[in-house]
């Protein structure tokens, strides 16, 4: 995936401007390095740029201007689409330099979704499965600052991943994680949702458990009723107002399951009267009813009716 150099690299100049090793003896030589590699990789020639960072990395090895060129070799690998070199340079990163842990840690989750499968667009499907390379990037990550500032996006992303991959409980499990350490509205919004899709499907694909049915329509209207929620929230809508017609099905099934011989009349038209009470608006409460009616004709004598 390759991305406007000329753009894209653009903050690393201010980067190379900025560098925190500035007072040391070679500081001026070594920004100056940078600088060359970011210019020369704005003007298409990015295999000579990533030789002129990747020299940097060794010149300084053991030294705090290492991992700053380490950084700056990665975003340039990042943009020419080699996504696992890029991303190994930022865990190498994130890993021995606090000072740029945090964007190193956030660089590495945008690495990662570039390479993730991504969800349906409407939002309503995971996607297909990713690679497993992915996950072990993102344990990687978690492993290496598990309280950071990207935790929450990595617990959703893992959630994503494992949700993709059908392993659902571990999706529910990262989902909800990843909503408990959202600080940002963005990975609360996405992670709430993930788990009212799991529990969709779920309903879905179990059509006579209304159980299933309730409990995804209770969770999808927390998730609309939720301010910080609004990424979702058509195919929310729309979800919800599906269990809210399987829940109609399933309990009119319910009633006509009495509804037979080995029922008294008494017994099945109750059923049809709790379902109306139940659900007034569903569109099978005109059939109750005009069941109801049947069944007061066709038994009038043994229910006592004139």
């Amino acid at each position: 995936m390759k991305i406007d150099l000329k753009y894209a690299l653009l903050p690393l100049l201010l980067l190379c401007t900025l560098l925190t090793a500035a007072a040391t003896e070679h500081a001026a030589e070594f920004r100056d390095s940078l600088r060359e590699a970011v210019e020369i990789a704005r003007e298409g020639d990015t295999r000579r740029a990533t030789r002129i960072a990747g020299h940097s990395v060794r010149e300084w090895q053991g030294h705090e201007n290492e991992y700053y060129a380490r950084f700056v070799l990665a975003v340039i690998l990042q943009y020419t689409g080699d996504l696992e070199d890029a991303f190994a340079q930022l865990l190498t990163v994130a890993d021995h330099y606090d000072r740029l842990r945090d964007q190193a840690t956030e660089r590495q989750v945008a690495i990662v979704r570039l390479m993730m499968s991504p969800e349906r667009e409407d939002g309503k499907h995971p996607g297909r499965r990713s690679r497993r390379r992915v996950v072990r990037m993102l344990e990687s990550i978690l492993m290496n600052d598990p309280l950071g500032v990207a935790a929450a996006s990595v617990h959703y992303h893992l959630g994503l991943y494992y949700e993709q991959a059908g392993r659902i409980e571990l999706a529910r499990y990262y989902y909800e994680s990843a909503a408990d350490r959202a600080q940002v509205a963005e990975w609360y919004d996405r992670a709430f949702f993930g788990t009212g899709r799991i529990s969709y499907h779920e309903a879905q694909a179990s059509p006579n458990d209304m159980s299933l049915a309730i409990q995804s329509y209770d969770l999808l209207v927390r998730y609309l009723e939720n301010p910080y929620t609004e990424i979702y929230r058509v195919v929310a809508t729309q979800m919800a107002n599906r269990m809210v017609e399987q829940i109609h099905e399933s309990a009119f099934e319910n009633a006509r399951f009495y509804d037979n011989r080995r029922h008294p009349p008494r017994t099945r038209i109750e059923a049809f009267r709790n379902f109306i009470s139940n659900y007034p608006n569903a569109p099978q409460a005109e059939q109750a009813q005009l069941r109801i009616e049947v069944l007061k004709a066709q038994f009038a004598e043994e229910l006592g009716l004139p």
